[in-house]
């Protein structure tokens, strides 16, 4: 469980990084407007 626990963080982590990532880019899009 503790195991599996982490993993999970991890993708959490990760998945943080790319709606951040995701946000970035569509604030740029909606600047070219």
């Amino acid at each position: 469980m503790r195991k599996c626990s982490k993993n999970l963080n991890v993708i959490y982590c990760h998945l943080r990084i790319l709606i951040l990532q995701h946000w970035s880019c569509i604030i740029g899009y909606y600047n070219t407007i």
